[in-house]
């Protein structure tokens, strides 16, 4: 088999042009010579393709057709012979037809991505598996910086642009042969290994900026990433922005991990601004305390078995939803949908629940309709579900209720019921888990959250439904109850004592002003069924 080059074109030699002797290249039908400026055509019958074998045997048709310039892109002649890039012309109307990049095994070229004008993509040959990347045996094997691009094209571009800028120097750009990904960069990190930076150079939109996080973490600390104003090199060189691309080229900076925020990038007068005011309660201590509830927050309640936790967390939403007219998310997974609603309708009319459940007459159909109107209708949602549930799902329902139905705040009751009932063998794992997701969620939606959680037994200080005080290491399981919650509520009540109606609300963590202690004071009404502070007037007659 026989190599047949390029040779002169007659016609061009005829006006003085094809100074180069290569003008002329044959049809891959082996029996057209075509011109690649001038269209001068010539048959021909003694062409035998170049035939090369795969590593595994097998054979494919190595092309001979022309190196010449880019025309649409501005790339050089002189670019593309660096890179082996081909070009076949159409043989009727002489216009470039297809681009030919070459596709290297350590080395070997076992096959070709062809672009067909304008925008359509392909591979022959050898091209699965690991492969080199675009450019790899065109550059040197070592050196100070290494520029890797998205594509072909912008391989090219970026060279053409550094060459014309530092003739006296062999940039070493190479480019992802496999669109941007990081694969092919695993795959040749033995060149990569060799160079001083490695500046990363992908499409600035949102999979080339995922694709250069994706490289710079497998590269190292040698990474620099690159930024331009257009979209990539190309872009660059046809826009004429070659001076930008250079500047951007030595600016390229190291990965910064998504928040991380340098000193010069903060606003002061951010800084400068007060603490925002929380939403206040019935509990004008715990407010003082505190500063109100806050949005975005994660408040811990806890009690004893039978102390009040749920009803606290009840009277704290309906303050919320009645009184600031804020949208409330109710998910109680110890009752029922009906016997949450209604609990916020007794707390409207000062009756207890456990004789409403009872008695519904005991409220008119007016008062039915006014308290239903006034919390339920609007602004008010509920999860019916009872027993446990993945905490996917819980934080899928509490996105739902956030930003789906606009929920400033979402009672969840109680945190232990979420895992009841499941394979889980160990409960601190599962709320370690759990606090982290709430938290995150809190953080990333501006929501407060407010979750009750059980205590620990505690043989040493005695039973909790006795009024034993309450302590950060009382809470039941993981220690992220504690380290995640901006607040933590406990409630104490001695329920053998003259006064077991008589509750404490203890504050056990503030982040925002680390004022602990005790707060209010509370008396429970086993007629109305309310949780309500004791004013001083009243503290005399306890």
């Amino acid at each position: 088999m026989t190599t047949i080059k390029n040779r002169a074109c007659p016609s061009c030699k005829e006006n003085g042009r094809d100074k180069t002797n290569n003008h002329l290249f044959l049809h891959r039908s082996g029996e057209l010579w075509l011109c690649s400026r001038c269209g001068y055509k010539e048959n021909t019958k003694d062409y035998e393709p170049i035939m090369v074998k795969f590593p595994s045997g097998k054979l494919f048709t190595k092309h001979d057709y022309p190196i010449s310039e880019i025309t649409e892109r501005g790339i050089k002649k002189s670019t593309c012979e660096v890179y082996g890039v081909m070009t076949s012309y159409d043989e009727q109307s002489g216009e470039e037809s297809a681009h030919y990049y070459p596709i290297t095994k350590k080395g070997e070229i076992t096959g070709y991505k062809v672009r067909k004008l304008p925008k359509q993509f392909y591979t022959e040959g050898d091209t699965k598996g690991a492969v080199d990347l675009f450019g790899r045996s065109s550059i040197p094997s070592s050196g100070k910086k290494l520029l890797i691009t998205g594509g072909e094209l912008d391989c090219l571009a970026a060279y053409q642009m550094l060459k014309d800028k530092y003739p006296q120097f062999t940039p070493s750009v190479v480019s992802l042969p496999k669109g941007e990904n990081a694969s092919s960069v695993a795959d040749n990190l033995d060149l990569i290994k060799n160079f001083e930076e490695v500046i990363i150079y992908t499409d600035m939109d949102d999979v080339g900026r995922k694709a250069a996080d994706d490289i710079a973490k497998l590269v190292g600390p040698r990474a620099r990433i690159m930024s331009t104003s257009e979209k990539d090199a190309c872009d660059m060189l046809v826009n004429k922005k070659q001076a930008e691309f250079i500047n951007a080229f030595f600016a390229a900076q190291p990965r910064r991990p998504e928040g991380i925020v340098t000193g010069s990038e903060i606003n002061l007068d951010d800084i400068k601004q007060t603490i925002v005011s929380g939403f206040d309660t019935q509990y004008p201590q715990l407010n003082r305390m505190l500063g109100g509830l806050r949005k975005g927050e994660l408040t811990t309640l806890t009690a004893g078995s039978g102390v009040g936790k749920s009803t606290l967390a009840r009277e704290i939403g309906y303050h919320l939803r009645s009184v600031h007219g804020l949208s409330l998310g109710c998910i109680f997974l110890e009752e029922t949908l009906q016997k949450t609603v209604q609990g916020f309708i007794a707390i409207d009319n000062n009756v207890s629940l456990a004789k409403l459940r009872k008695n519904p007459n005991m409220l008119t159909e007016h008062q039915w309709q006014e308290s239903y109107d006034r919390l339920i209708r609007e602004k008010w949602f509920a999860l019916s579900h009872f027993g446990s549930l993945p905490t996917e799902d819980l934080l899928d329902k509490m996105r739902h209720l956030v930003y789906g139905e606009g929920c400033d705040f979402v009672i969840l009751d109680h945190l232990s019921m979420v895992f009841s009932g499941q394979a889980n063998d160990n409960e601190r794992i599962a709320i370690d888990k759990a606090m982290t997701d709430l938290a995150a969620f809190c953080n990333e939606s501006g929501a407060g959250v407010i979750v009750v959680v059980h205590l620990s037994r505690n043989k040493t200080k005695g039973s909790f439904n006795e009024g034993a005080h309450i302590s950060l290491n009382d809470l039941r399981g993981s220690a992220a109850l504690e380290q995640l919650s901006w607040n933590v509520i406990g409630l104490e009540r001695n329920q053998q004592d003259e006064h077991s109606n008589i509750a404490t609300i203890r504050i056990l963590k503030s982040r925002e002003n680390g004022w602990t202690g005790v707060a209010d004071e509370c008396e429970y009404s086993f007629e109305t069924g309310r949780l309500l502070p004791i004013s001083v007037e009243q503290k005399g007659d306890y």
